[in-house]
């Protein structure tokens, strides 16, 4: 019997035999960038509210701005240019509108003086929607 070369295609298969948490993903998010209005409260949230580490910034961007760092995603806050690029402060939260969400556990929050708002869904799910001042 003759015996058959090995081809890419199996060598990769048989690489990727290991337990899924082993391989590398082809894909992931990298990062979110958000513009705000302050960028040391903005820091000061996702920080102490949702576990962001502050990293550092290539010193080559010419505005103001910092870099956060945690459980596999960064988040890039963008201090604005002016008031009328950023949402109004005085609108109702509508879910269909550009947003980015991040799961915590509500009692991380207890000792947070921020404003909460929660929605009942399915009489047994409630959904928190947090937003830094």
């Amino acid at each position: 019997m003759e015996k058959k070369e090995e081809t890419n295609n199996n060598k990769e298969e048989r690489n990727n035999e290991g337990k899924e948490e082993d391989r590398v993903p082809q894909m992931a998010l990298n990062h979110v960038s958000r513009l705000c209005r302050d960028v040391k409260e903005s820091i000061d949230f996702y920080s102490k509210v949702l576990g962001l580490v502050l990293i550092e910034r290539p010193p080559a961007f010419e505005f103001d701005g910092a870099w956060l760092f945690n459980y596999g995603v960064g988040v890039h806050l963008i201090q604005a240019k002016d008031e009328d690029s950023l949402p109004k402060t005085d609108r109702v939260l509508d879910p269909r509108d550009n947003h980015i969400s991040f799961q915590v556990i509500l009692n991380l929050l207890d000792n947070i003086n921020i404003l909460i708002y929660k929605k009942l869904k399915k009489k047994t799910k409630i959904k928190v929607a947090i937003s830094p001042s």
